[in-house]
């Protein structure tokens, strides 16, 4: 072979290279108070680097008793849409048993023992009557989402959720054995220490990848954009070998010790640094547009915000905080941190 060709085959090579290990970057369809879903769709499709149609649902949600399936059929929809509509390259699910802060098993097993080997058997239906609904199988399935924190309050159930974490891991590898299956953590409980952290810790240890919701704000506190790239390093290491997934990551605009600079910034800041770290396998961002008003009313209810501690520090500092993750105001236009995406999105190519 002569040099010529050793250098293409050698250039051909290395960018095959980066080509796999590049991350994926997405946003989640979060549609404007004026405009519906199929807008929403139709902006990702066209400006997201990578076409994922991604869903977390609470199992309740999916069977809101015994046999009742038809839910499911019905929030796969949404899914169904979106693949139809450009959004086609990848499929992230959630048929979880925790969300965030409570249970969402259906009504008849809501308050079963984790260890019940009943549980058991009805995961494993759910999930088969998942993937006769799908075309194909998720690249990415979590079974419970932001589970420290729930578990935080209830350390007294960690035991026993363990030993259906490792089953249900199983049972969905059995199901769909490409794919990658997990426990979404939060990077706050892993940055807390403590029982809490150690949790986290041990539901990656069972994951295929360390799935993660990733925003920097500890204690309503927001840390600073620069700190992005160390924080990184710091899920890496507890990822240890696993690919890392970000199922979620953003930055509120106008929580105290933040701004729409300063949201900009974040991005600014962590596409390039994600790019350059290929453990790093997807990354989420949450989301197109802010919420509403009624939108973040029931979210805030949803996390027990709501109500007269909403006029609290804490309430309004939470609000704060979820409902102006957008990259788009609630109205549809561009924050600062639209351009800063789009701009890092494009220096990707």
């Amino acid at each position: 072979m002569d040099m010529i060709k050793v250098i293409i085959v050698s250039i051909s090579i290395l960018l095959t290279m980066n080509s796999a290990h590049a991350a994926e970057f997405s946003i989640v369809a979060w549609p404007d108070k004026n405009t519906d879903f199929a807008k929403a769709v139709q902006i990702v499709a066209s400006q997201a680097p990578a076409k994922y149609a991604l869903t977390v649902s609470g199992w309740e949600k999916l069977e809101p008793e015994k046999g009742d399936t038809d839910a499911l059929t019905k929030e796969l929809g949404g899914v169904r849409y979106s693949i139809a509509n450009g959004l086609n390259q990848g499929q992230y699910y959630g048929v979880t048993v925790i969300d965030t802060v409570k249970r969402v098993l259906p009504s008849d097993i809501m308050d079963i023992s984790w260890d019940d080997p009943e549980l058991i058997k009805r995961y494993a239906d759910i999930i088969g009557r998942l993937k006769t609904e799908l075309a194909t199988p998720p690249n990415y399935l979590v079974i419970a989402n932001e589970s420290d924190v729930y578990f935080e309050n209830h350390p007294d159930e960690i035991e026993a959720f363990l030993k259906f974490a490792v089953s249900a891991q199983k049972t969905v590898k059995d199901i769909f054995p490409t794919t990658q299956v997990g426990f979404t953590v939060t990077f706050e409980g892993l940055s807390k220490g403590g029982v809490r952290a150690a949790f986290a810790k041990q539901l990656i240890g069972i994951s295929d990848a360390a799935f993660m919701t990733y925003y920097p704000i500890i204690d309503m506190i927001p840390t600073k954009p620069e700190d992005t790239p160390a924080q990184l390093d710091m899920i890496l290491k507890i990822a240890g070998e696993k690919p890392v997934v970000l199922q979620e990551i953003g930055y509120p605009s106008i929580i105290k010790g933040s701004s729409e600079a300063q949201q900009a910034k974040f991005f600014e800041t962590i596409i390039p640094a994600i790019q350059k770290r290929p453990q790093i396998k997807f990354a989420s961002i949450f989301a197109l547009h802010d919420f509403d008003e009624k939108g973040c009313k029931g979210l805030i209810g949803y996390y027990g915000m709501g109500g007269l501690f909403s006029l609290t520090q804490q309430g309004k500092d939470f609000q704060g905080f979820l409902c102006s993750l957008g990259l788009l105001r609630e109205d549809g236009t561009p924050k600062p941190s639209w351009d800063a995406a789009m701009k890092a999105f494009a220096q990707l190519k």
